[in-house]
């Protein structure tokens, strides 16, 4: 099969581009013909040579050429190499009056795919748009909570704000007729998100669930390490992700946090600011853009792992306890399913603060072996595993027979 892999911009600490980069070397594996087609390329990665041809009307561009390969990170050698897998790069969209990427046109732009048999959709947001291809396999690493909310939003007085709030209302409504077509089978990444999107788009169910990949192996070498009384989060600069109820339960609880984190657009460093105003006076430490081994440091060295956003999975949850960490997790959304027990999930933010300090002070390391064991179902090896069957359930019986066979 010809296969295009969709995902919109790859994040370096994002769960959505884990998957895509596992998906990747999956197929990169196999005898099928793979393209990624995505906006913002994924760094330190070696692409195969591309086509000599583009699409039509020249809306993308082809990594490599002549035999040649495409190395995105021209700073360091490649990390990974894709032998097998052509990168198409799609130009950024229009720039509307408001300042924003036209996402719209840039996800019409990655959708066209042509000749392609199937598209695999991996990005962390909902990206939808109509293509030629006969299936589509979506790996649903979203809730679609914000979409939903925002159909029920009131409408505005303002005739202008009115023809907006129209106009995205209907993107809306057409994507989430797309994702119920039938050539669309929809792979949730937790039990969580499928209940979810399934309420949300008017689908029975997702198709199928499989956890997204956990780099288990690199993670539990770090559990050796000797832990120090301290607490860690990572996560993005973003309000999702609701650090400054983290900086507030630990200048309850007291003593060293420390958060690492991407913040890269305006947005984020903004949110990074207020985060860092909030813990000016503390001892919380900030690591902003860090690579991966001074993540490893920061996580390995931990005695606790705190998170306090909703998660759709929260693949660095698993990291953490595979690390050794006991985790403090609110008792929400796929929390459950990371984190078995439920002593280690609060409902408030008091409740936060206790267990962390029953957590530093040993109370829970009894559950570690348990926490580590449960971990270790969440592999690189069977999200590949469970995924290529996906594709060939596709190819040998299409998305329609696919869905029946859920």
């Amino acid at each position: 099969m010809k296969i295009a892999v969709v995902h919109h911009h790859f994040d370096p600490l994002g769960g959505g581009e884990r998957a895509c980069m596992s998906m990747l070397a999956a197929l990169d594996r196999s005898s099928h013909d793979i393209e990624l087609r995505c906006v913002e390329p994924p760094l330190g990665v070696e692409f195969a040579a591309a086509d000599s041809s583009e699409p039509a009307g020249g809306a993308a561009t082809c990594g490599g050429g002549g035999g040649e390969t495409r190395q995105l990170a021209a700073a360091a050698a490649p990390s990974i190499v894709l032998e097998r897998v052509r990168l198409v790069r799609i130009p950024p969209g229009g720039r509307p009056a408001a300042g924003a990427p036209d996402f719209e046109a840039e996800a019409r732009a990655m959708f066209e795919a042509p000749g392609s048999d199937l598209l695999i959709v991996t990005d962390g947001g909902f990206v939808m748009a109509p293509t030629g291809a006969p299936a589509v396999v979506w790996y649903c690493n979203a809730s679609l909570k914000a979409e939903s909310e925002a159909l029920g939003m009131p409408w505005p007085r303002s005739p202008r704000r009115l023809r907006a709030s129209w106009r995205a209302k209907a993107a809306i409504r057409k994507k989430f007729a797309l994702a119920r077509g039938k050539k669309v089978v929809a792979v949730a990444n937790s039990k969580y998100t499928a209940r979810s999107v399934a309420r949300a788009i008017g689908r029975d169910a997702c198709d199928r669930i499989v956890h997204p990949p956990v780099d288990i192996a690199r993670f539990t070498a770090l559990a050796a390490r000797p832990k120090e009384d301290r607490v860690a989060t990572v996560a993005r600069f973003a309000p999702e992700k609701n650090l400054g109820e983290a900086v507030r339960i630990m200048a309850e609880v007291g003593g060293r946090y420390d958060i690492v984190g991407n913040a890269r657009d305006r947005l984020h460093l903004d949110y990074r600011g207020e985060i860092g105003a909030a813990t000016a006076s503390g001892h919380t430490r900030l690591h902003v853009n860090v690579d991966q081994d001074a993540l490893e440091g920061v996580v390995g060295g931990a005695r606790v792992y705190l998170q306090t956003s909703r998660e759709t999975f929260g693949v660095a949850v698993v990291e953490a306890i595979a690390a050794g960490c006991v985790p403090v997790v609110p008792d929400n959304t796929a929390h459950p399913e990371t984190v078995p027990f439920g002593e280690l999930r609060y409902g408030t933010a008091s409740e936060a603060a206790a267990t962390v300090r029953r957590a530093l002070a040993g109370e829970y390391d009894s559950l570690l072996p348990g926490l580590r064991c449960h971990a270790r179902t969440f592999t690189d090896a069977a999200f590949q595993d469970a995924m290529m069957g996906i594709v060939g359930d596709v190819d040998a019986k299409g998305a329609a027979g696919c869905r029946a066979g859920r």
